[in-house]
């Protein structure tokens, strides 16, 4: 990456900070200008589209699991519920990826990381 579009990048991302810095914790349900689309759903879909690889806290995983686990499966998995029933994780799963299959979400086929970074690109 040249300098010149390094700068670019962080200049974005700095003004992409200083919007979402700005979101308080219900405007994340909120409507946005896509239909059928919450500020939650839009952020997420931009980091897939740019293809961030995002590893979730291990204390943030051990937390879900504490207060989840517990609960009966009918009860947290399902249509209209939830979660899915559990997916497979590969054998070589991140932390991030186990927890996002035992929520139920399918992983992408060809899972590519970036070192321990809590954020990085793919």
């Amino acid at each position: 990456m040249s300098s010149r579009t390094a700068g670019l990048f962080n200049q974005g991302l700095d003004f992409f900070t200083a919007i979402l810095i700005q979101v308080e914790d219900d405007d994340w349900e909120r409507s946005s200008p896509c239909a059928g689309w919450t500020a939650r759903d839009l952020l997420g879909h931009l980091a897939a589209t740019i293809n961030l690889v995002i590893e979730i806290p291990r204390t943030v995983i051990a937390y879900a699991h504490e207060h989840l686990d517990p609960v009966p499966e009918e009860i947290i998995r399902g249509e209209n519920r939830a979660f899915a029933t559990k997916a497979l994780a590969p054998a070589d799963a991140t932390p991030t990826e186990e927890f996002l299959a035992w929520t139920g979400r399918q992983l992408p086929s060809a899972v590519l990381r970036q070192g321990d970074f809590p954020l990085g690109r793919r």
